[in-house]
């Protein structure tokens, strides 16, 4: 089948700037802004915090939808019915009422002019209906699943997530084609669905015309620098114990942290916000003028904030998929330290792009930010490395022409 030109769609509720820049609506946003450059019809189905409305940009055309009840009295019915059903699971309904509205708008335009191809995260089964449905065919991307985010942050799981979970996996299961943005998070999916399917390896895309080395830098004194929630999977509690011992050989040094505090620590029973976890177990005791708590900074202003530290330091202690700040500060020329718990060690060319190290080390952290900090000349390597490996990797065009082989074998299927 020879397609020179396809009508994709994506959907995701999460779509910047109005329902969030997270790893999920930032991806989308940049897959479609590739697509879009290569040629193609994108529609995106996301979200809405208003009125349902469409708009154009860049190429892209973008439907912000809400959930609409219905208004048949039989359909009435079994909606309040479902509304009963799910009246102590507050996530599930939105989840399902978003996909249903997201399933009626492919519908809508998929019969105004045929829609060749659909994606969906499996987060979230945005794109469940769809999936049910089997046209348009539907890829899934597969970021993390809710029930891993839950283990990994040791959260209690209750029914609720669990029946998430069943939805995430029957899309999975339903969709014609699965990807991944990195091997380790192809293995895990497989496991998780546990029908010996593993997905296609399909890194993340970046903008590495929004993110360079060139343009302003943070006006602050030196530091390093993290970006990302403030969750136990990130290991910000490994980084502040690794920066104890940095700081004691240069007291000039500061650590910035810039981003949202979770509830994920737990601490004699309690869930616990990371900087009472880190006031309460002594993790800040003596740090307290060289540790700033940014809170949520906008995507869009972060660039200066990477420029302008001498290093950036992503420390997860668990599993982690494909992060885009990690992506971010790498494009933006700076040498990022990075553990081996998933994706950023095939991201990131150890000793070429940046240094990776044994995840849960406070130890192998510490000694590799003592190695960027006293060898400014490694860190600039590693910097331009790190340039480098973005512009050849993982580039807007270079990811929509992988993607778009996945979607073609889907076709021609």
């Amino acid at each position: 089948m020879a397609i020179d030109s396809l009508h994709i769609c994506l959907i995701s509720e999460e779509y910047p700037p109005d329902t969030g820049w997270g790893g999920i609506g930032t991806y989308t946003y940049n897959l479609a802004r590739g697509f879009a450059e290569a040629g193609h019809r994108v529609e995106v189905i996301a979200g809405a915090l208003g009125p349902a409305q469409t708009v154009i940009d860049a190429g892209v055309s973008i439907h912000r939808i809400g959930f609409a009840p219905p208004r048949q009295v039989l359909k009435r019915i079994v909606y309040r019915g479902f509304q009963l059903a799910t009246r102590h699971a507050p996530y599930l309904r939105r989840k399902l009422e978003f996909a249903q509205a997201a399933n009626h708008m492919v519908r809508t335009i998929h019969r105004r002019d045929r829609v060749d191809i659909c994606e969906a995260a499996e987060y979230g089964a945005n794109g469940c209906f769809v999936a049910r449905n089997g046209v348009p065919s539907l890829v899934v991307k597969v970021h993390t699943p809710l029930l891993l985010n839950y283990r990994l942050n040791e959260l209690p799981v209750n029914r609720e997530t669990r029946w998430c979970d069943r939805l995430e996996r029957y899309q999975a299961r339903r969709a014609r084609a699965l990807t991944a943005p990195s091997r380790k998070m192809a293995e895990l999916a497989a496991d998780w669905l546990g029908h010996g399917r593993v997905p296609t390896v399909v890194p993340n895309p970046i903008d590495t015309r929004c993110f360079t080395p060139d343009g302003p830098r943070a006006d602050h004194p030196p530091y390093l620098f993290f970006t990302g929630r403030l969750e136990r999977r990130k290991g910000v509690h490994v980084l502040l114990q690794a920066f104890r011992g940095i700081h004691q050989r240069h007291p000039e040094l500061r650590l910035v942290l810039a981003g949202h505090d979770t509830p994920t620590f737990r601490l004699n029973g309690a869930n616990l916000h990371f900087k009472e976890y880190a006031n309460r177990t002594g993790l800040l005791a003596g740090l307290d003028d060289a540790v700033e708590f940014l809170g949520r900074v906008d995507r869009l202003e972060l660039p200066p904030w990477y420029r302008g530290s001498l290093a950036c330091v992503f420390p997860s202690a668990d599993f982690e998929n494909f992060p885009y700040t990690c992506l971010e500060a790498m494009a933006c020329g700076r040498p990022a330290v990075v553990t081996d718990a998933g994706g950023m060690a095939e991201m990131v060319e150890d000793g070429r792009s940046g240094l990776c190290v044994p995840a849960g080390s406070p130890e192998a952290l510490e000694a590799a930010i003592e190695r960027l900090v006293t060898e400014p000349s490694l860190a600039q390597q590693l910097g331009a490395g790190a340039r480098q490996r973005v512009i050849e990797a993982y580039n807007l065009a270079a990811v929509a022409r992988r993607t778009l082989a996945v979607y073609r074998e889907v076709l021609d299927a």
